[in-house]
């Protein structure tokens, strides 16, 4: 048996950067060389990684991508809306991700090689 989430269909829907609010609780911080070296990427790339964010454009993952597209002047980014989930959902998604790809809270150093 499969939940809610398990094979939803995703719309990219591009959205203003300034219509996106931040998650004040996000635990996840970015230096200002992170989020020129996101920049960067984004300058030489492309937009690759949608902005997760909530039925009330509140930002679930993508803060830095999110800075980042202010900072080089992105008037609209991509985004999917996670609206099914719940507020309490939010915050465990964002830690699966950082699991996941390694990433680590406040404070703490990442695993070398």
């Amino acid at each position: 048996m499969q939940d809610r989430h398990s094979l939803r269909d995703l719309t990219i829907i591009y959205q203003q950067t300034d219509k996106l609010t931040p998650r004040p609780t996000n635990a996840r911080t970015h230096s200002k060389k992170q989020i020129e070296q996101i920049a960067q990427a984004i300058r030489r790339f492309g937009f690759t990684n949608p902005i997760l964010i909530d039925q009330d454009n509140g930002v679930i993952a993508g803060h830095g991508r999110l800075a980042a597209a202010k900072r080089i002047g992105l008037s609209r980014v991509p985004t999917v809306r996670l609206a099914d989930m719940t507020e309490a959902e939010n915050p465990r998604l964002c830690h699966c991700r950082q699991q996941a790809c390694g990433e680590r809270r406040l404070g703490q150093a990442a695993a070398g090689p």
